[in-house]
């Protein structure tokens, strides 16, 4: 939009360059005339663009104003060479139709559908104003070529334009989802998922919200790969995601891989008890799955251990620390109770490593 504005306030600049051009070329007879079309009619209008282009209200319209101030310069310069041939017989030059469409296609980034439907409109009136007075005489079927092989180039230059950039747009969209999910899970992969939770842990610290770190971890999961086959672990990785997806679907909760069958959660605004609570819905999301592990492990059905590390207020925590002491805490929960989850508590710099 900067740039684009910066386009709408040079283009007064080069119309005036043009009108001191024009003057030097015209007859003194015709200046009354000359300075009434662009004064009076041109610049108003350019300047009304000008303004509405800085309002952020007017964003989605800007395109049909452009094709407006389009037609618009351009009709009254045909009224122009229209007046300058009838009242002096001067024929005014027709080239700056073809200026003034290419400067409001290309600089002004008029799509191509009206690209395409503003040109016909020009040729139209371009037409209409020699079949209504003989101004170029012998040289106006050339002038009506020049003008339509012009306006032609710039409607097929402007699709092909447009279609090569769609085509970017959506090569972009796709690498940019490649950067950043996990292609087996579709959520944010490690790299991602550290930017964002880095994100929504400064937005907490701002605002004072509670934030939590959650890591996850699929119980004896090296077993059950060996066991049944890494078909069948991409499986549990997959469910392990969804059941993610579902427990933690808030704007301000951030999900994704962060390694092997290894996933983290970074939440904001949580109290104590609705993490506890989140932490319970996993298991037992877990439970209902009944992912069949093998007969020697217990409870006998894939589970998930989770650590927590949980702040009130982590204005001087850093994401690194509290994912330090959730891994801590996933720690404990493996070595005692797998399936089971443990929190602990930092505020400030300060560890308490038992339960809020």
């Amino acid at each position: 939009m900067q740039r684009l504005r910066m386009a709408v306030v040079v283009g007064p600049v080069i119309i005036a360059v043009f009108m001191v051009a024009d003057m030097s070329l015209l007859p003194r007879s015709l200046y009354g005339l000359y300075l009434e079309n662009r004064l009076l009619f041109q610049f108003p209008a350019v300047a009304l663009t000008v303004v509405v282009a800085f309002q952020d209200r007017f964003e989605k319209y800007l395109k049909l104003v452009f094709s407006a101030l389009l037609l618009w310069l351009t009709f009254t310069n045909f009224a122009l060479i229209y007046h300058c041939w009838r009242s002096y017989q001067f024929a005014f030059p027709y080239e700056g139709t073809i200026l003034y469409t290419f400067y409001c296609v290309f600089a002004l980034r008029i799509p191509s559908l009206l690209t395409l439907i503003s040109c016909s409109l020009i040729m139209a009136g371009f037409l209409a104003l020699l079949s209504t007075s003989n101004i170029y005489g012998e040289r106006g079927p050339i002038s009506a070529a020049f003008v339509a092989g012009g306006l032609f180039i710039c409607v097929y230059a402007k699709y092909r334009l447009d279609n090569s950039l769609r085509r970017l747009n959506k090569v972009n969209r796709q690498l940019k989802r490649l950067s950043t999910l996990d292609s087996l899970t579709g959520i944010y992969n490690r790299r991602a998922l550290m930017d964002a939770s880095e994100t929504l842990l400064s937005s907490s610290a701002q605002e004072g919200q509670a934030f939590a770190v959650l890591l996850l971890d699929l119980d004896d999961f090296k077993k059950y790969n060996d066991a049944f086959g890494h078909q069948k672990g991409d499986e549990a990785i997959a469910i392990q995601a969804d059941i993610l997806q579902q427990v933690f679907h808030r704007d301000t909760d951030v999900i994704g891989r962060y390694g092997g069958e290894e996933f983290m959660v970074a939440s904001s605004g949580m109290t104590e008890t609705d993490t506890e609570q989140k932490c319970q819905e996993l298991a037992e999301q877990w439970q209902q799955r009944s992912l069949t592990h093998l007969p020697t492990v217990s409870p006998g059905y894939m589970t998930c251990s989770v650590g927590v590390a949980y702040c009130h207020n982590c204005g001087t925590s850093n994401l690194r620390e509290l994912i330090h002491q959730a891994d801590q805490a996933l720690y404990r929960v493996k070595s005692q109770a797998k399936g089971h989850y443990h929190i602990t508590c930092v505020t400030e710099a300060k560890v308490k490593p038992e339960k809020c």
